[in-house]
């Protein structure tokens, strides 16, 4: 016998999720298993590998505190370090430990925060095309409602208005801002910053900002947080919640470590008291510390990542340019949004499946279909890029044989 909330779960297996296990079971590689699947659909980071191997193995040895349970919430040595962390990189300076939460990943935080702060059928809004993990995270277990913005085009041209009529619309109890955007890899700039903070307390609306690629961008913009001190007079950071983790800018996807921080004492001790069911072994906080504390480390880390970054999205968009295929002017995360609509047999959602499951089944390569980020338009996917040179361009030459889908 099972409950009704365990049988949603498992009831039908999502295609995207059918796809990354074909990918997992049989994964391409270049001289063991060169016919193997390979995963751009999947958003990890495989460009930093031998950097946070060799500094994870000059990890101080185990203490005897770190055998036995520490705050549910975090260790004070890893919340302290991670408020020093904000302070350096993410110019976040209103953030104390006791400010500070800590979950085993960024779907854990979101799951604690959307316990603590939401009603069933409450709305939140988000731009459009969204992070598909979001309707999981928000909408399974809590029964929060994500509604979307098409307010961000695939030109790259944020729409203030239209974000504006959205919120008047939908009436949202909170405003949720990929910061910088996935799947679009846009970075907002300052002022646009400003604007959506303003308003949000406009319409006294609370704000999330996911900000797990603050130290990705990699092109002329660069990231501001929303806690960024610039936005001190707007007088509204206690109304933004703030999330990271380590998955993405340190490309520790497997450690699920992810951050809440927020100036709001009320929402931080309840997300606090939540965090006993999400809590991270004593043993990877040990060695989140070690690597968060040295700033310099952290500098060169993300100088190498950005530079690689660069260089991979170059790669691709000179093959998708000599393939006549368009994609978003990305310019930071992992990823990008291409435009595949010319290959489809007509516009409709099935037709999009159909070449999605063209691509998996008879190319064996893993890309996402914009449906499943709440596309506006039909025929984009998602390509996650940060891989090693040749799994890149291995790809590349796999998705030239689109041509013969037609």
């Amino acid at each position: 016998m099972i409950s009704n909330r365990a049988e949603i779960l498992f009831k039908e297996t999502p295609p995207l999720v059918v796809a990354h296990f074909k990918c997992a079971e049989d994964p391409y590689h270049p001289d063991n298993n060169p016919n193997g699947y390979i995963n751009f659909g999947t958003a990890e980071n495989f460009l930093v590998e031998k950097e946070l191997l060799d500094k994870i193995a000059e990890t101080p040895a185990l203490q005897a505190k770190h055998l036995h349970y520490t705050y549910p919430w975090g260790s004070p040595e890893l919340r302290q370090s991670y408020t020093s962390f904000l302070k350096k990189f993410l110019n976040i300076q209103c953030i104390g430990a006791e400010s500070v939460a800590v979950g085993c990943g960024l779907s854990s935080i979101i799951e604690i925060l959307s316990y603590s702060i939401f009603n069933e059928g409450d709305k939140v809004l988000t731009i459009s095309p969204l992070y598909n993990g979001f309707y999981h995270d928000f909408e399974t277990r809590f029964k929060a409602k994500i509604t979307l913005s098409h307010s961000l085009d695939y030109q790259g041209k944020l729409d203030l208005n239209t974000l504006r009529q959205d919120i008047e619309k939908e009436r949202p109890r909170v405003l949720l801002i990929n910061n910088p955007h996935n799947p679009l890899g846009y970075t907002y700039e300052a002022n646009e910053v400003r604007s959506i903070i303003e308003l949000a307390k406009e319409y006294e609306i609370k704000i999330i900002a996911d900000e797990v690629y603050a130290n990705s961008d990699f092109g002329e913009k660069k990231f501001t947080s929303f806690l960024d001190p610039q936005f001190e007079d707007i007088n509204y950071q206690d109304s933004i919640y703030h999330l990271y983790g380590m998955a993405k800018d340190f490309a520790l996807s497997g450690f699920k470590v992810g951050f809440f921080a927020s100036t709001d004492k009320r929402v931080t001790q309840a997300v606090q008291s939540v965090a006993y069911f999400h809590t991270v072994s004593t043993q990877t906080q040990h060695t989140v510390t070690h690597l968060i504390n040295d700033h310099q480390w952290c500098s060169q880390l993300f100088k190498k990542n950005k530079g690689r970054l660069s260089e991979s999205f170059e790669i691709l968009n000179q093959k998708l340019r000599d393939l006549g295929i368009s994609h978003f002017p990305s310019e930071s995360g992992i990823f990008t949004m291409i435009d595949l609509s010319s290959y489809l047999k007509e516009k409709t959602s099935e037709a999009e499946m159909e070449l999605f499951n063209y691509l998996i089944d008879d190319l064996k390569i893993s890309i996402t279909p914009g449906q499943f980020f709440g596309s506006s338009e039909l025929g984009y996917f998602r390509v996650c890029y940060a891989k090693p040179q040749k799994v890149l361009l291995t790809f590349l030459k796999r998705l030239e044989k689109i041509q013969e889908f037609r």
